[in-house]
């Protein structure tokens, strides 16, 4: 645990007028994102080595929306080398991006555009979707986009959100996240500019506790998300002990503290276990090619 010191941090930016402007801080809150500017300019960025998937993404004009009620709500939709994802925004733009193993995006012949084109036409339902649709953004592509940051504070400092960890772009979940780990770090923080050594410790110790422990929740669903046995479950949904409603709040980010929907999502691991069990051959193949998907990209 860091000592408590009488330290300030310069922070330096340029507007967009290029003038230079300087602050001199008591306390630092990286709150910038995938920017991850104090991991990446320390050298604590990590590539997480449980989780190598890629994705290519672009924004669409026109595209079919969900009916009724339901038109502003997020599509999720499996194909056999991943998943794809269509998020509503306003003007009737639609954010729309598909996620797989990087081996997948490696058979590209043609353009990011076309390429993310022909994963949409793969599905009858996303096929249908983009008939009218219209690009108004050039594809783009990411990789190896999983990471974890070696620090999660230090002396007068601290890191929240995906500035911290980033585990995976499904439902838009890093969200919440992000906005649940501010707002728990608020206590260290606070502890740090009133100068109390053990408030700050102890804020500290939660803060690392909590976070560590959602983010080890949710990933445990990320990287089965695209296994067969998750794929049946969740086009299947049984609310079997209300299960559905602690995966909905698990997918929305509420994984820190709430012990009715970690009640739930161990019920939901158990009916996990059991199903795969039940389905072992398929579900054993799935895992293999996940593994050796794994180890090739840690080679490279």
């Amino acid at each position: 645990m860091e000592k408590m010191e009488n330290k300030t941090h310069k922070v330096e930016a340029t507007d967009s007028n290029g003038k230079t402007h300087l602050w001199i801080t008591r306390f630092l809150v990286d709150a910038s994102g995938r920017d991850t500017f104090l991991s990446s300019a320390n050298g604590w960025k990590k590539r997480n080595p449980r989780h190598a998937s890629a994705a290519i993404f672009s924004h669409f004009r026109g595209v079919e929306r969900r009916a009724g009620k339901d038109q502003g709500n997020i599509s999720i939709y499996w194909f056999n080398h991943g998943w794809i994802w269509m998020i509503p925004l306003q003007d009737d733009i639609m954010s729309i991006g598909a996620v797989s193993y990087p081996e997948h995006f490696r058979t590209r012949r043609g353009s990011l555009n076309e390429f993310l084109r022909e994963t949409l036409n793969g599905l009858p339902e996303t096929k249908q979707r983009m008939e009218k649709a219209e690009s108004i953004m050039p594809a783009r592509a990411t990789g190896n986009y999983s990471y974890l940051s070696d620090r999660m504070f230090g002396p007068g400092y601290l890191l929240v959100g995906d500035a911290f960890a980033f585990i995976d772009p499904v439902v838009s979940s890093g969200v919440y996240l992000a906005m649940s780990s501010a707002e728990r770090g608020i206590p260290v923080a606070e502890a740090w500019l009133n100068g109390n050594q053990r408030s700050y410790r102890r804020a500290c110790r939660r803060y690392q506790r909590e976070i560590r422990r959602g983010i080890s929740i949710f990933s445990w669903f990320i990287y089965r998300f695209t296994s067969p046995v998750m794929v049946k479950l969740m086009s299947n949904p049984k609310n079997t002990f209300q299960v559905v409603q602690a995966m909905i709040s698990m997918l929305a980010g509420d994984v820190f503290s709430n012990r009715r929907v970690s009640r739930r999502l161990l019920m939901f691991k158990a009916i996990y276990s059991a199903s795969w069990l039940l389905n072992w051959r398929e579900a054993h193949a799935a895992r293999k090619i996940r593994v050796a998907s794994l180890r090739a990209e840690t080679r490279r």
